[in-house]
C-alpha cells in the first residue's frame, strides 16, 4: 500500500459509518446532483457485455456494485475491492441485507496490487477516489487486469480550470483546508483533484480512448463531478 492509500485507508476508517450521508450532503452542495442520481448516472455508463466481470474499485459502501447487480440481474460477477477495513464492514453489511453476495466479492485490494491475474475483468468502475491515488501507477494495472478493448467508468471530483490558473495555485490549498475543517473531516496529505483536460490527457497516455464524458457543477471556482467512460486500447496488455 503507498503512502498515500495509508493515509487516505487512516481517514476513512471513521468516515465508513456514514459515508453515504455525508458524501451526499457534499456532492449536493458542490454539484447539484443528488448522490442517488449521481449511481444511477454513473452505472449508465457502464456498458458491459453479458455475463461480464466486473471490478468495482475502492468499492466504499458497494453503492455502485451494489446498483450495477441489480440492473444486471444476476448477469455478471463483481468484486468489490477497498483498502479501507471500515468501508469493508459496511460495504459486506449491504451487500448481505441486499441477499446479493451470490454475485458481489466483497475484499481487501489495493489499486497499486490487484490480487487478480491478467485480463480479469471486462468492466472496471472506480468511483469518487482517483484523487487519493498515484493516477499513472493505478491505470496501469488497471490495463493489466482488464481484457483487450475493457472498459473503465471512472467518476471523481475535479478541479475547474480557474484552479490552474497563476492566482489559483495560491488560493485553492487554502480553500480546501477551509472546506475540510468546515465539514469537520481530516486533512490528507496528497490528494489531488484533476481538470476534465488533465483527465482526459492521463487516459490517452494510459491507452485508453474517452468515449463518453460528462461534468457536473455549480460556479466556476467550485470542485465539479466528472464522469468518464473510456475503453481500452490493447497494447502490452492485449490480450487478443
Amino acid at each position: 500500500m503507498s503512502k498515500r492509500e495509508r493515509l487516505a485507508a487512516k481517514a476513512f476508517e471513521d468516515f465508513a459509518v456514514d459515508y453515504d450521508e455525508q458524501i451526499g450532503r457534499g456532492m449536493a452542495r458542490d454539484t447539484g446532483v443528488e448522490y442517488g442520481d449521481f449511481i444511477l448516472k454513473f452505472i449508465k455508463l457502464c456498458d458491459s457485455p453479458q455475463e461480464c466481470n466486473v471490478l468495482d474499485l475502492a468499492t466504499g459502501t458497494a453503492s455502485v456494485a451494489l446498483a450495477l447487480a441489480r440492473r444486471e440481474d444476476g448477469e455478471c460477477r463483481i468484486a468489490a475491492v477497498d483498502i479501507t477495513q471500515g468501508m469493508l464492514r459496511q460495504a459486506k453489511r449491504k451487500v448481505e441485507e441486499a441477499g446479493l453476495g451470490k454475485y458481489i466479492y466483497v475484499c481487501n485490494g489495493s489499486g497499486n496490487g490487484l490480487p487478480f491475474v491478467d485480463g480479469s475483468f471486462s468492466l472496471v468502475t472506480c468511483s469518487l477516489a482517483f484523487h487519493h491515488m498515484h493516477v499513472a501507477d493505478v491505470l496501469e494495472e488497471l490495463k493489466r487486469v482488464l481484457t483487450s478493448h475493457g472498459r473503465l467508468v471512472m467518476a471523481d471530483m475535479g478541479a475547474p480550470p480557474a484552479w490552474r490558473k497563476p492566482w489559483g495555485r495560491v488560493i485553492v490549498p487554502f480553500y480546501l483546508m477551509v472546506r475540510r475543517l468546515r465539514d469537520r473531516r481530516p486533512i490528507r496529505s496528497g490528494s489531488k483533484m484533476y481538470t476534465l483536460h488533465e483527465w482526459k490527457s492521463l487516459l490517452s497516455q494510459a491507452g485508453f480512448s474517452t468515449t463518453e464524458e460528462v461534468c457536473f457543477f455549480k460556479g466556476n471556482w467550485r470542485p465539479r463531478l466528472i464522469l468518464i467512460s473510456a475503453v481500452l486500447s490493447g497494447g502490452d496488455y492485449d490480450q487478443g
